[in-house]
């Protein structure tokens, strides 16, 4: 930048009249030598803007005839040229600038109006009037172009009723005062004869302002851009007082700074006439029964599978039956628990146990269908049927009772009682739907299934264990984990029998020697009870107690006592199947 005579004076902002270049150490000699041009004398002048800013160089080179040299005069006829081309190269560097700025806007004008048009949601613009600017989709409100002409010659409470839409006025309103955070949910909006049910916000928007283009006009456009090149011609033209425009643009009078500031002035107001310094912008998400049905399967299920079933067109508004596992858990002794302990402890075991829960059944690929206080129930197999659903439940609910421990490890260390929980698990067919009125949709799975294994749940409270599963569970996973069969059962509401397991481990671990032991003697204690030798039934079920503290085998003992003092009364042609609903009572 300072090699030179160009240089330097550009650096420097003095005025060289060399009349002998060669004898000056600042002339750079290169150019010469490369050309063949021979320089005797030169006359440089600084270019300045009208804020005193060098924004270039005039130079003079070679006065002819030979040997003359620059003068006094010729000085003053080149600083008179370079004002004129330093005004005219500062509207140059302006209009760049303007160009970007306005380029810029225009580019992000589209790109944000096509991200408008592809949102799902009716997006509608009102300016600082409350009229309508936009609207992206008016069909889906069904705005005919009477209604748009309607709304944008006339402010919001009009269009919109002050009767019919009372909230939205108001929260628009608010919006129109800078209030933020205003939405609204199943908000029914009626608009030209038509009800809608929609989720709404409104904000505040602001146009963004031109202090670029100010600073432009200010500075002459000298600012981040001055390193580039000036040969562009930008033309903003008004849509009114064209031809002045022009005039003052192609004007060489000389007349600079103010001249130029009066027409940037007005360039600026031609840029800003027109435009909305601030609105409302009202974003609409309708609300139809196939959003609502979405909406209540995300709660249950992950995004892939919601939309996997959209793609099938399958319809659970219908309902749907499936082959599935159903698993119930229970929290055991809850209620009595909230007696002893103040509320916010209740809840902190309540979330711990519910959390370990929902994480450990859904990661298991389960389906969380119900959390209500202490109880949780979930299905393996919706909304997809799989061969591997009965092994899920069981390794997911076996998953749960040793994630329980670490859940206890944590309330133990808050100085909480620790809890246990007890696991049913039925696998049929299951009926799954959407239920209820429209504005309180809930994915629901009933049937048999899911009531046996509720019933099953119940069970392992009177039989002392903590995962029970009915027969068709344990055929479909027989070889896969250690069972032994527990009694046969009815359940409430069910008069079918049905032959209780209990999971005793994996199938590729080996079971400790006294769960073998206590095994088989509780095996050989539940066959003298089936045939109804109670006395030598007790004597095996002791000695599973005696090996390892079964808690199946205590129930045994006290049932055959009490058949033996006849404090329960057997049909004559008992057939080994107890009715869980008419005898035993659990606490």
């Amino acid at each position: 930048m300072n090699k030179g005579i160009a240089g330097y004076v550009a650096t420097s902002g003095e005025v060289l009249n060399i009349p002998n270049a060669y004898q000056d150490p600042r002339f750079n000699r290169a150019i010469d030598i490369k050309t063949g041009f021979y320089t005797r004398n030169i006359l440089c002048i600084p270019m300045k803007s009208s804020k005193g800013q060098i924004i270039g160089v005039a130079q003079l080179i070679n006065k002819m005839p030979e040997p003359m040299i620059f003068t006094n005069e010729d000085e003053m006829l080149l600083t008179a040229f370079s004002s004129l081309a330093s005004t005219t190269i500062e509207k140059n560097l302006v209009f760049q600038e303007l160009q970007s700025i306005l380029d810029d806007t225009s580019e992000a004008k589209v790109h944000l109006s096509k991200i408008v048009q592809g949102l799902p949601s009716v997006i509608i613009a009102l300016d600082n009037t409350g009229r309508v600017v936009s609207v992206n989709h008016p069909e889906l409100l069904n705005i005919s172009d009477e209604t748009m002409d309607l709304m944008k010659f006339n402010s919001f409470d009009i269009w919109l009723g002050s009767k019919t839409n009372a909230l939205l006025i108001d929260d628009i309103r608010s919006a129109f005062k800078g209030e933020i955070g205003i939405c609204g949910r199943d908000y029914e909006l009626v608009l030209n004869g038509h009800v809608f049910v929609v989720n709404y916000t409104a904000s505040e928007m602001e146009e963004p302002e031109i202090e670029e283009l100010n600073r432009a006009a200010a500075t002459g456009g000298n600012g981040n851009r001055g390193g580039k090149s000036i040969g562009f011609k930008f033309d903003l033209k008004d849509d009114e007082g064209d031809e002045e425009s022009s005039d003052e643009e192609n004007s060489d009078d000389g007349g600079g700074g103010e001249q130029f500031d009066d027409y940037m002035r007005k360039k600026v107001a031609s840029f800003n006439k027109g435009k909305k310094v601030e609105g409302v912008v009202l974003c609409l998400e309708i609300i139809d029964s196939k959003r609502r049905i979405t909406d209540t399967l995300l709660k249950y299920m992950p995004p892939p599978v919601v939309q996997n079933l959209l793609a099938e067109a399958i319809d659970h508004s219908e309902g749907c039956k499936l082959r599935a596992s159903a698993l119930s858990v229970d929290l055991r002794g809850f209620a009595s628990l909230c007696d002893r302990l103040d509320a916010k402890d209740s809840i902190f075991i309540l979330n711990q146990y519910h959390q370990a829960a929902y994480d450990v059944l859904s990661s298991g690929g389960g389906l969380v269908d119900k959390i209500s206080s202490e109880k949780v129930s979930a299905a393996f197999g919706v909304p997809d049927a799989n061969e591997s659903d009965p092994f899920d439940a069981i390794n997911a609910a076996m998953r749960l009772l040793s994630q329980m421990e670490k859940v206890n490890s944590r309330l133990s260390d808050c100085s909480l009682p620790m809890v246990h929980i007890g696991l049913g698990i039925a696998t049929g067919n299951v009926l799954c739907g959407i239920v209820g009125p429209s504005k309180r949709l809930d994915h629901v799975i009933m049937g048999e299934t899911v009531t046996n294994a509720a019933s099953i749940q119940e069970a392992t409270k009177l039989y002392g264990c903590n995962l029970l599963i009915c027969d068709k569970t344990q055929r479909e996973v027989r070889d896969k984990f250690h069972f032994r069969e527990i009694d046969n059962v009815k359940v409430k509401g069910n008069n079918i029998p049905i032959t209780l397991y209990e999971v005793l481990g994996p199938g590729n671990a080996e079971l400790a020697r006294e769960i073998i032991t206590s095994t088989i003697c509780f095996e050989l204690g539940l066959s003298e009870y089936r045939n109804q030798n109670y006395s030598v039934a007790q004597l095996h079920f002791k000695k599973a107690i005696q090996t390892s503290d079964d808690g199946p085998s205590k129930m045994f003992v006290q049932r055959c006592q009490d058949l033996l003092e006849g404090k329960i009364k057997l049909a004559a042609e008992w057939d080994g199947c107890w009715d869980l609903d008419k005898t035993d009572k659990t606490e």
